[in-house]
């Protein structure tokens, strides 16, 4: 639960459904659309098993190698384009929209 949370953190993906739908966990995470360096993805709605798997393993790979994206933001946006269908990835993100993700 978001209440659970404290600290600070730069990077956080919660790969569960409605993990996103609120700003509950971003905040607990004091992650904001405010924030330098610091990024929060989760998903607005409820995804299905392997289209999350999909996404994951675009995602991850593109952060580090950078191929088609040079921050988190645009690394989430390009690996949900490559899962197959309309809303299949109803990702959102929090945060440095310029934060490549090195600490």
């Amino acid at each position: 639960r978001a209440n659970e949370i404290s600290g600070n953190w730069k990077f956080v993906f919660l790969d569960a459904c409605n993990s996103a739908r609120m700003t509950h966990f971003s905040d607990a995470f004091n992650i904001y659309n405010t924030s330098t360096d610091r990024a929060f993805l989760g998903w607005s709605d409820t995804v299905l098993g392997t289209d999350s798997n999909l996404f994951t393993s675009k995602f991850f790979p593109e952060v580090i190698n950078g191929v088609h994206s040079n921050n988190i933001r645009d690394a989430a946006v390009w690996a949900a384009a490559q899962v197959p269908g309309s809303g299949t990835t109803p990702i959102r993100f929090v945060g440095d929209r310029t934060y490549d993700g090195i600490l």
